[in-house]
């Protein structure tokens, strides 16, 4: 009778360590989480932006001096990136799975836009 009891004790221990063990998370699955959309106040360390949706994505980037910034557009519309700065970057008109690249040589928060679709806004923050 002694040894039942004791295996039915080594049994009731075991469970217990388990349904804890689970109750305080074990056996989940990681979870990831969301990065936050690109604004000014989260700028991105990125050399590529997009232009989908009528939208520069992301909306600011943060690079070096001397890094290579290109822009795709994967929209329909037509879309090019202008610099309000006379130094910043000046593309032409970029179809649908066309590209433009320009080297910031200068630090300096550089602010663009889309001319056809002016609320389409985006900066570059040059660092040292």
């Amino acid at each position: 009778m002694k040894k039942f009891t004791i295996i039915v004790l080594v049994i009731l221990l075991a469970a217990a360590g388990v349904g804890t063990y689970m109750y305080l998370g074990g056996g989940r699955q990681p979870q990831t989480l969301e990065q936050p959309a690109s604004s000014s106040e989260n700028p991105v360390a990125t050399n590529e932006v997009i232009m989908q949706n009528t939208a520069f994505n992301p909306k600011t980037i943060t690079i070096k001096k001397g890094t290579l910034v290109t822009w795709t557009n994967q929209d329909a519309d037509l879309h090019d990136v202008i610099s309000d700065q006379t130094d910043g970057p000046r593309s032409a008109l970029l179809g649908k799975g066309e590209s433009y690249s320009f080297t910031f040589t200068k630090a300096g928060t550089y602010t663009y836009l889309c001319q056809p679709h002016a609320g389409m806004t985006g900066t570059v923050i040059v660092t040292e």
